[in-house]
């Protein structure tokens, strides 16, 4: 595909401008009289108005001047170009500048919301002053900084920059920069870059990964001293003064599990066997980016660097008070970045640890049978006691399996642009647990029933139910989504 210059698009808009109704360099000025030819009336029509010149103005403050020109027929093509000193090409598909060097006169150009991968800063026009690059794809300004204008305000927010690189020479007069929502995020790097613009008095970093850095405003503002404007707020108030300056410090953030709702302890079950399985739950909290340092609350860690919370002290109450604080922090700002775009994801884990009655080694006695348990205990009473000086019968001993870990769902924080961008060190929200796009949901288990006097084979057996009208039995609780209020916590200074 061809590709959509900038230049070809300033044409074209001009060209819709002088085209409609004919072209004024080649039409005439309209007659006067009451004896008009057809052609003439449509002309007088065009103009009536006052505004000759029909269609989209809004791509330049000049253009709408043109529309009301007392004599268009005197305009052509290359006269609006030496005329226009503003220009506006957002969202028109560019992508590529082009020879915009043809624009003498041309002080302030956008070219917001477009497909430019770079700019060849060759091709702008010699005086532009004001030079608008937001929302492209830009990942390199390097041929920009080959022969620009002397530009003194840049705005490069929403590209896909990771590094600036700004030659003190070539940007002399640079006073503002925007460097907002890119991808920087050595910190270090682009401060000393920029400390040696003397000009510089407006920089934009918010919304990039070095923006998390625990030191980020201080350590920005003790080595550029010079700022007026940092992060769109005004600098120099007293406690903005710092001397020394401050050094770097590690990305760090906390991320807070306040509280966890209708998650239910669960009875023992008792298989016919005489195994037993207990039921828990535990939260595990994935690592965000490389850990280097784990929660700050017990918990237990494993190979791939995720984090267990103990068992959830659930009961009957449907919501749980936890207050549990992880800390998570790490020298590369991207990687922490990264995962909190994507996400804080906390687990939701179910827990079943299952025993089994066994004979104990060198022990002759046959096992048990299923049902059988509690009469053969009674039965080996009374020989114990009748039978002094005999071998004491061997009990069986409860041996307990491996955990049996599922993971029951997950719920996930999305993080706040406003916390990305530093305009928010925090935000909480109660999250569903969700397995898949279903939401999880539990019932309070059912309270047990009462025990009977009666007794088959040494098993409990249930004590009949009285007869209830239908419209007076209980209905089961209604199982109730789990949720879980999660806290995230950036650490500034």
């Amino acid at each position: 595909t061809m590709a959509t210059t900038a230049m070809d698009v300033l044409v074209r808009l001009v060209g819709e401008l002088e085209f409609r109704g004919g072209s004024p360099m080649h039409r005439n000025k309209p007659r006067k009289g009451p004896n008009l030819s057809a052609a003439d009336a449509a002309e007088r029509h065009l103009w009536a108005d006052g505004a000759p010149f029909d269609g989209d103005v809004s791509w330049s403050e000049q253009a709408e001047s043109l529309r009301t020109h007392p004599q268009p027929w005197r305009l052509h093509r290359a006269l609006v170009l030496e005329t226009l000193k503003q220009l506006q090409l957002i969202d028109r598909g560019i992508t590529a500048v082009g020879d915009l060097n043809q624009l003498p006169s041309l002080k302030e150009l956008s070219l917001t919301g477009n497909l430019l991968t770079s700019i060849n800063g060759q091709q702008l026009p010699p005086k532009l002053e004001v030079l608008h690059c937001c929302t492209n794809l830009l990942e390199s300004i390097a041929e920009l900084s080959q022969g620009p204008p002397l530009l003194r305000h840049l705005g490069l927010s929403c590209n896909k920059l990771l590094s600036v690189d700004l030659e003190p020479d070539v940007w002399s007069r640079l006073v503002s920069l925007d460097l907002s929502w890119n991808q920087v995020a050595d910190l270090s790097s682009v401060v000393e870059n920029l400390a040696a613009l003397d000009s510089l008095r407006s920089v934009v970093l918010a919304g990039n990964p070095c923006g998390l850095n625990k030191s980020y405003r201080p350590y920005v503002l003790s080595r550029l001293p010079l700022l007026h404007f940092f992060d769109d707020q005004l600098v120099g108030d007293d406690n903005e003064t710092w001397d020394p300056p401050v050094e770097l410090h590690p990305a760090c953030c906390h991320v807070i599990i306040q509280s966890i709702e209708n998650v239910f302890a669960q009875p023992t079950i008792e298989a016919d066997d005489g195994s037993e399985t207990a039921v828990s739950y535990k939260l595990r909290v994935p690592a965000l980016g490389q850990l280097e340092s784990g929660p700050m609350a017990d918990g237990e860690g494993d190979a791939d660097a995720t984090f267990y919370v103990t068992a959830l002290p659930v009961s009957a109450n449907p919501c749980a008070e936890l207050g549990m604080d992880f800390e998570f922090s790490n020298h590369d700002c991207g990687s922490l970045y990264r995962a909190l775009q994507a996400g804080v994801v906390v687990e939701l884990l179910e827990v079943r640890v299952k025993s089994m009655l066994e004979e104990p080694a060198g022990s002759s006695r046959p096992p048990s049978r299923p049902g059988s348990r509690r009469g053969e205990k009674k039965k080996d009473s009374k020989q114990s006691k009748g039978s002094k000086g005999k071998a004491p019968a061997h009990e069986p001993v409860r041996k307990q399996l491996p955990p049996e870990v599922v993971c029951v769902g997950t719920a996930r924080l999305l993080v706040d642009d406003a916390v990305l961008g530093g305009e928010q060190s925090s935000c909480t929200s109660i999250v569903n647990v969700c397995s898949g796009n279903t939401v999880v949901k539990m019932a309070a288990p059912q309270p047990v029933d009462a025990v009977g006097d009666g007794k088959q084979g040494g098993r409990k057996s249930k004590a009949p139910k009285a007869k209830t009208p239908a419209s007076e039995e209980e209905l089961p609780p209604e199982p109730q989504p789990v949720t879980i209020s999660l806290k995230l916590q950036l650490c500034r200074l």
